[in-house]
């Protein structure tokens, strides 16, 4: 097999990036624009060790899942992958891979519910970031082309608003106009790097130019011509970005019209989001989403709630509703701010908004020893760091409410989870419809000593050995915790239990492919543990 080699091949299955998957020769063949089910010629366009590259060539015989392709970019640009099946195929896919990510890679093997389809496929972003580039006849405002940095030209985005495309149309046009000279990241010179719009359900859009000086030429006349067209524009903003990196929002913000915040609601509550906070992009589908989290936590207003990586407190302020306390934690200041803002204009008291690591703040929260009955995560796509988890086992809440944009490491993360809670729910929601991305909600509950099926033994047959008298992982840390002064989590007991070859379930592995280690158990704390172990009769000196 070469390059430019043609093939007619059936696509047997899909694979993760929205491509179909093929055999010739032996080997698995990824082919770009094909469905499950085609029979089609195929060009080869790069061949590995393993396996190899094509496109789409002719189809032969169409695959029921294959629908017309709407978009005239769908063939070069990165964005959307399942432009080309049924919605309903798509959302079957979706369901398999997060099954397949539990299995696989945490161990789980549990019915997982069908996804919740969102109430809309098409202009439901509310939130994008368009890239910029020059060329030969003129500078270019679009996405980044699949697989490269190449900028393609993008005149209307199915995904994005209609608001949003007319805005961004109207900045290309002023660029093209202005002959403005768009930033080069190769060389690292240029203005205008990116625009970023952020729009509102009641019709608003927030515009932030990001560039990489202070000023760019001609910046007055483009706010009023900006602000002429478009009433329904709360705010533009310059956000200076001189780093060399592929971060684009960050460094100093300068408002050039209007407010810096934009205001939106969501679930009946009020919320001010500022340019670098987190706000779910999909509005509909997010007010779905909390729907099933706040379902999960089943709240009675006695409880104390943690909710790590809170963002601008959308998710925090609704469960304060149903909460005696809830404690927002989130590492950006801005956000913080945001939600402290949010709190008041929503005449909600029972919250604590805390600008820390969620790591760390959860390690604060251990040494308060304030109890927590139920802790909620949102984390970004990287999941959870061993910190955080380690603080998670060591807070010990009833139950968790775990929040993920990412099966591979939702399912990393529930597997070192998994020993001491049980995993109730397993809801997808479907807030990126077109991409490969889907959302789950996790339900878990906290493994109990009577968490056991009873069966009926005659023990008076039986010879009881000391290994067999048993305590629990709480009467363990609590008699560390009176004889030697320290604080063990249920992972370090594992870990000390399965050293002197005691039973403890399932084994805290990690995926292969995560770069993530487990925290093993100082020695002050193992001999601590040990010694317990030895006073339990559950081991012997």
């Amino acid at each position: 097999m070469k390059k430019n080699d043609i093939y007619r091949a059936k696509i047997e299955n899909w694979g993760s990036n929205g491509e179909g998957i093929c055999r010739i020769e032996g080997m698995a063949v990824f082919v770009r624009g094909a469905a499950k089910d085609d029979l089609c010629d195929i060009r080869i366009l790069k061949v590995q060790k393993r396996h190899a590259f094509a496109r789409v060539e002719t189809i032969i015989q169409a695959s029921p899942h294959r629908i017309e392709n709407d978009c005239p970019y769908f063939d070069k640009c990165g964005g959307c992958a399942y432009r080309h099946i049924s919605y309903e195929e798509e959302l079957r896919l979706k369901q398999e891979r997060v099954s397949d990510a539990l299995k696989r890679i945490g161990g789980i093997d549990m019915p997982v519910e069908p996804v919740t389809p969102s109430p809309d496929i098409d202009g439901y972003r509310n939130k994008a970031i368009f890239q910029t580039a020059n060329t030969r006849s003129a500078p270019v405002i679009g996405f980044y082309r699949r697989g490269s940095h190449d900028v393609i030209p993008i005149e209307h985005c199915a995904l994005q608003c209609h608001l949003t495309n007319q805005v961004v149309g109207v900045i290309a046009d002023f660029a093209a106009e202005n002959n403005l000279e768009m930033y080069d990241e190769t060389k690292h010179t240029g203005t205008l790097r990116h625009v970023f719009t952020r729009t509102s359900s009641e019709g608003q859009i927030q515009v932030c130019l990001v560039s990489a000086t202070k000023h760019i030429d001609n910046i007055d006349k483009l706010t009023t011509r900006l602000v002429e067209e478009f009433p329904q524009i709360s705010g533009i903003m310059l956000i200076h970005n001189e780093d060399v990196g592929n971060v684009a929002l960050t460094g100093p913000i300068t408002t050039l019209y209007g407010e810096q915040y934009l205001t939106d609601t969501l679930c009946g509550l009020t919320f001010r989001i500022s340019p670098y906070s987190f706000f779910q992009i999909n509005h509909a589908q997010t007010e779905n989403l909390y729907s099933i989290a706040l379902d999960f936590a089943d709240l009675t207003g006695t409880g104390n709630v943690l909710d790590l990586y809170c963002g601008i407190g959308t998710i925090t302020l609704n469960l304060a509703k149903k909460a005696k306390h809830v404690y927002g934690v989130e590492i950006i200041p801005e956000a913080i701010e945001d939600a402290r803002m949010n709190a008041v204009f929503n005449e909600i008291t029972n919250v604590d908004f805390i600008c820390a690591d969620a790591g760390e703040a959860a390690k604060e929260i251990v040494s308060s020893k304030t109890t927590i009955d139920l802790l909620t995560v949102d984390p970004p796509r990287k999941g959870l760091s061993s910190q955080t988890i380690e603080a998670i086992l060591e807070i010990g809440p009833a139950r968790i409410i775990y929040i993920s944009c990412d099966p591979a490491t939702l399912a990393r993360d529930l597997g070192l989870l998994k020993e001491h809670y049980t995993v109730q729910h397993v809801q997808p929601v479907d807030m990126f419809p077109r991409t490969t991305h889907v959302e789950t909600v996790v339900l878990l509950s906290q493994q109990k000593p009577n968490d056991r099926i009873e069966i009926d033994l005659d023990l008076d047959e039986l010879d009881p050995t000391p290994a067999e008298s048993k305590a629990t992982y709480k009467e363990i840390k609590e008699y560390v915790r009176q004889n030697f002064n320290l604080k063990v989590s249920s992972l370090y007991i594992s870990q000390v239990k399965r050293k002197y070859g005691l039973e403890v379930g399932e084994n805290y592995n990690l995926s292969k492919s995560e770069n993530q280690k487990t925290p093993q158990c100082p020695p002050d704390k193992e001999e601590a543990i040990k010694q317990a172990l030895i006073y339990f009769q559950m081991i012997t000196e």
